[in-house]
């Protein structure tokens, strides 16, 4: 792929990723911040292992992990 296509697609990858964090602060208050301020660092890590618990359970249940937002 050449490298202007791939930096096109990072911009678009970026801006729905841009659009995305800003629907679920306005919903929800920045939630990851506050948790990381009250908690420190480790919290990056029970994040992360929530959010692959959920994706090794839809894959134990046979089901594809693409089909949920996770």
């Amino acid at each position: 792929m050449a490298d202007k296509v791939k930096v096109a697609k990072l911009k678009e990858i970026q801006a729905k990723e841009l659009a995305i964090y800003e629907e679920k602060n306005t919903l929800y208050g920045d939630s990851f911040a506050s948790t990381l301020i009250e908690h420190g660092p480790v919290v990056l890590v029970i994040r992360l292992e929530d959010k692959l618990n959920r994706i090794k359970s839809l894959l134990l249940k046979g089901m594809d992990p693409c089909s949920e937002s996770i």
